[in-house]
């Protein structure tokens, strides 16, 4: 069998995670209030920053290492920012991940007919959108967005929700 392609590894890091209390990502307590008896659900988004040429990890990604160095073999990895909230239907979560980048989130559905969560997902630069498109990810379970930048390195952004 060949080497797994990077779609393929980007699931097994998110099938093999559970949200912010696992990784230990700061920014896990902060929580919106929501009217009784509308459900909610606790919604992380992160911010990691690959490069090439080196083999430092934050402290804070320790436990997703061996994960993001199969991924990305000879990169130096740096939590960039990580929230999490507690979302009802239609609110969302903003990240803002420095030089420009905010990522956002909408949870537009608790549950597909598959069980999964959707959200309406955007990355933007300086207010522009770079990317845009509707995450569908079971619970406890982590999407991951990977954004070439223009010196090499990588952005990837996780997003989830339990």
């Amino acid at each position: 069998m060949g080497r797994p392609s990077r779609r393929r590894i980007l699931a097994l890091i998110g099938a093999g995670l559970a949200l912010s209390p696992a990784l230990g990502l700061p920014g896990s307590s902060a929580q919106a209030q929501q009217p009784q008896g509308v459900p909610a659900l606790q919604v992380t988004m992160f911010g990691i920053l690959a490069t090439p040429g080196g083999n430092r990890v934050d402290g804070n990604l320790k436990k997703i290492e061996p994960q993001l160095r199969k991924l990305f073999p000879g990169h130096s990895f740096k939590l960039l920012k990580s929230e999490s909230k507690r979302l009802t239907l239609g609110q969302g979560l903003t990240v803002e991940l420095g030089d420009g980048w905010v990522a956002g989130a909408d949870l537009t559905s608790a549950a597909d007919p598959e069980g999964n969560l959707l959200f309406k997902f955007a990355l933007e630069l300086n207010g522009q959108n770079e990317f845009a498109t509707i995450v569908r990810t079971p619970p406890n379970q982590l999407f991951f967005c990977d954004k070439m930048l223009p010196d090499g390195s990588r952005l990837l952004i996780g997003l989830g929700g339990r």
